[in-house]
């Protein structure tokens, strides 16, 4: 696997290429590098390549007999495409093959183009047709000939834009589709589209834009194969400036790339971007929108225990969001969001705000708003409470920090304690002259264990030597502070009392929502969860599902019910599978209102495990509670 990863990495080189690159690439030593590299040269020339060495320059690959290395790496890539690609990644090429398709599709041509076995595909068509009636579309079976897609046009560009953006990174694409991509001029099109937008004086953000230009190509390709939208269209009194841009677009793909939008192709168009983007001069009708909204944050704040409501930026945002989004349903349409997975597990915290807001704002102007729309919400939210969080650290305006003895570890911690309390005044204290700290001081930082008699300020203990971990955990466990309104914290430890060997288990129950269930009801039962937990969690799943990348999920209620904070650990041997997705790891979170900031730490321990490289061989290693309890005490160590 690795040695295919250095052939594929030195075959798209442009140059020589260093041992540490290669090394720093891989994740490996550059001991190992070399090792492989003479594993590959030993039969390598037999299938026309070797890798040659330049000393000061690194390694390339050499071509000896071009017509023999193309047919291995040929079969070298195919291989490797059928190791990696997942049950989910499988189905969405196979969906994307369908839906390009004009004619019947064999299901020998998708094993050759995919590299998987004939029976695999069977079992994935068969799921597939599910899925494919969700979304309006019939998958028919003709003797002899193959399978085709029946269905509307536009329920058709609507899965290929949506698989296209988020499902896979490399989607296997038709010859005919790669090719016309090859051809159009993306780029020339964007600046083209961008200046018209300025033209036209329309807001809208990077995100939506990419989404228009993916549309506008898709939109072309299709009409270039005779596929147009057969519904008969009429155009809504409200277009405007869409119409406008509309006639841009369509001159330019008559003008650049010889291609003619039919009418109805041209109102279809409006009617994506009118569901895409909003125009300034219609920004007064929205004054309504904008009370909505504040006064949907306000019922959020007095619920949650934050401040959105007083955050101007975020309440602009999102008026500036919500808008173009009761235009998009007005038309049918939303946003598909590329990042849609990293969004649900990196801001887990405020997806249910977001989710509320929804509701919120739906009482009054009845929103039915999408997981993507879901997603860009989020956004909003998390980034006003990370505003929020710096604003909390600016806001200590005396320090005292406290070391053994003084002197140069002193002055060190002193200076770089200036750089993160930069409005400041930062004084240190020995041990000795602790009792002479008085009450105006907002923060202590000490290096030591100490108690001080009627203490009334914060405490944040650190190293005399600060790294820049130490660093950004003494801003996270100020922030701790403030949420639990204590004295002290430890953001390290307060994670470590989460878990409990008597809240965790290792089962090969499969069944996920089933076994979510007996979890739930258990931590209602034992009293670490009030009432209603159990409805809450598994409403939450049916709603987003909280199954991350890699086999690990989240589950959380939503609203909070815990009366004792914790979370229960499920492992789950052999893994199960929920919605396409498997899972082998559980968190189900347990903690009290208004912890957003612990949820979003907790989400990032998660995200550490995603991102370990050896997930499976170390979640294979655990055996015990204790096992665990050391993978877990790694994880937390990397901070």
């Amino acid at each position: 696997m690795r040695e295919t990863k250095i052939i594929q990495y030195l075959k798209e080189a442009t140059g020589y290429s260093t041992k540490s690159q290669l090394a720093e690439q891989l994740d490996v030593s550059p001991r190992t590098i070399s090792t492989d590299i003479k594993t590959i040269n030993e039969t390598s020339k037999k299938v026309g390549f070797q890798i040659s060495h330049l000393r000061g320059a690194g390694y390339q690959l050499e071509i000896l007999d071009k017509q023999l290395f193309d047919a291995y790496f040929k079969q070298l890539f195919q291989e490797k495409r059928q190791e990696l690609l997942n049950p989910t990644e499988r189905k969405t090429m196979i969906a994307l093959l369908l839906l390009f398709a004009n004619e019947y599709v064999t299901i020998n041509q998708i094993s050759e183009t995919l590299a998987v076995s004939a029976s695999t595909i069977k079992k994935d068509l068969q799921q597939l047709k599910e899925e494919l009636m969700a979304n309006e579309l019939t998958l028919h079976a003709k003797p002899y000939y193959g399978y085709k897609l029946i269905g509307a046009e536009e329920k058709r560009r609507s899965l290929i834009l949506q698989l296209l953006r988020n499902e896979v990174p490399k989607p296997q694409l038709t010859v005919e589709y790669a090719a016309f991509l090859e051809a159009f001029d993306e780029q020339k099109f964007r600046n083209y589209l961008i200046q018209m937008i300025r033209q036209y004086d329309i807001k809208m953000n990077d995100s939506v834009l990419d989404n228009i230009v993916l549309h506008v190509i898709l939109l072309s390709f299709r009409i270039k194969q005779s596929n147009f939208i057969k519904e008969e269209l009429h155009l809504f009194q409200e277009a405007g400036s869409y119409v406008e841009l509309t006639k841009g677009i369509t001159s330019y793909l008559a003008e650049y790339e010889n291609i003619l939008l039919p009418k109805n192709e041209q109102i279809y168009l409006s009617q994506q971007l009118y569901g895409k983007m909003l125009a300034v001069h219609e920004f007064a009708q929205y004054d309504k929108l904008y009370s909505y909204i504040s006064q949907a944050l306000s019922e959020i704040d007095e619920k949650y225990y934050t401040m959105f409501n007083e955050d101007q930026e975020l309440k602009d945002a999102l008026t500036l969001h919500v808008a173009p989004l009761l235009q998009r349903l007005y038309t049918g349409h939303q946003l598909e969001n590329p990042i849609i997975e990293d969004v649900y597990t990196r801001y887990a915290n405020v997806f249910t705000i977001t989710y509320e807001f929804i509701q919120l704002i739906s009482d009054t102007i009845n929103v039915a708003v999408s997981k993507d729309e879901m997603g860009y919400l989020a956004i909003y939210f998390a980034a006003s409470l990370e505003k929020k969080s710096q604003e909390e650290i600016r806001r200590y305006k005396k320090i005292a920090v406290i070391c053994a003895t003084g002197g140069g570890a002193s002055y060190f911690l002193k200076t770089k304690l200036e750089q993160i309390f930069v409005n400041a005044e930062v004084r240190t204290f020995s041990v000795m002259e602790a009792n002479g700290i008085d009450t105006t001081v907002d923060l202590i930082i000490s290096t030591v264990p100490i108690e001080l008699a009627g203490n009334r300020i914060p405490i944040i203990y650190t190293q005399a030597l600060l790294t820049e971990k130490e660093v950004k955990k003494i801003q996270k466990d100020l922030l701790l502070i403030q949420e639990n309104q204590k004295l002290t914290a430890d953001l390290d430890k307060q994670l470590l009392t989460l878990f409990s060997e008597k809240n965790f288990l290792i089962t090969d129950t499969t069944e996920y929502l089933s076994l979510l269930k007996a979890r739930a009801d258990r931590l209602e039962a034992t009293g670490e969860a009030d009432s209603g937990y159990t409805e809450l969690v598994l409403q939450r799943e049916q709603l987003v599902d909280t199954v991350y990348q890699n086999g690990i999920a989240g589950p959380h209620p939503m609203e909070a019910r815990a009366i004792k904070e914790g979370i229960d650990v499920i492992m789950l041997r052999p893994a199960a599978h929920f919605r396409g997705k498997q899972i082998k790891l559980v968190f189900l979170i347990n903690i009290s209102n208004g912890h957003l900031f612990l949820h979003k730490e907790i989400s990032r321990l998660m995200i550490r495990m995603i991102d370990d490289q050896h997930l499976d061989t170390n979640l294979d290693k655990i055996k015990n509670y204790q096992d665990f309890s050391r993978y877990l005490r790694e994880m937390i160590k990397k901070g």
